[in-house]
């Protein structure tokens, strides 16, 4: 049988050149971010995702300080 030809995959990798952040959060912290999701899906019926609640801090932060943003 052949084998596949698969290519090593660095740790964290993605296609588009992205990076990730491991944060850590307490439990209040995190039920507050999944529920503000949640409640922001409903009010613009578009996905919200904590994942993009995360990324706009991060673009406020850099912006308030004068740098660019992420995305």
């Amino acid at each position: 049988m052949k084998e596949p030809n698969l290519k090593p995959v660095k740790r964290g990798a993605q296609p588009d050149g992205r990076k990730g952040i491991l944060i850590r959060v307490n439990p209040e912290g995190w039920r507050e971010l999944r529920d503000l999701a949640a409640e922001l899906t409903l009010a613009t019926g578009d996905q919200v995702t904590m994942q993009s609640l995360i990324t706009d801090a991060i673009n406020d932060t850099l912006k308030r300080h004068k740098r660019s943003p992420l995305a």
